[in-house]
């Protein structure tokens, strides 16, 4: 098999290493892909760093328990994962992939703050969790 022989680069350093952020804003499907990405990175970004707060601050918890949240976030993700091929057999992909971002009884899609009944924070509290 003959050697590949590397294109030369076209094009100034900034061309080359905005010209992908170039095509997702022209291609409409990849703009619509690229705000939902921003949704589910803000997202992420809320619970990772909310987590540690939560489980450390607000309960009064370890490293422990940070990492025992984390790992209840990650199996809902796997659950999402395993079930979204039967979701998807019965509904649209567009409507799955955005219906977590617009609001379905005219509130915000994502709050500023997460409510917190005194009665829900009782309740977290004396659930058994830690070790």
């Amino acid at each position: 098999m003959p050697a590949a022989h590397p294109a030369p680069p076209e094009g100034s350093l900034w061309h080359r290493t905005t010209l992908g952020a170039r095509i997702f804003a022209r291609t409409p499907e990849l703009r619509g892909l690229m705000a939902l990405n921003l949704v589910v990175a803000a997202a992420t970004a809320l619970v990772l760093v909310n987590t540690v707060v939560y489980a450390r601050e607000l309960f009064g918890g370890s490293n422990a328990d940070v990492a025992l949240a984390l790992a209840c976030f990650g199996a809902g993700s796997m659950v999402i994962a395993l079930a979204a091929p039967r979701i998807l057999d019965r509904v649209s992909p567009t409507r799955v992939s955005s219906s977590p971002t617009r609001p379905q009884d005219g509130s915000a899609p994502l709050p500023a703050s997460p409510p917190q009944p005194p009665s829900s924070r009782r309740w977290l509290q004396s659930v058994p969790w830690r070790p």
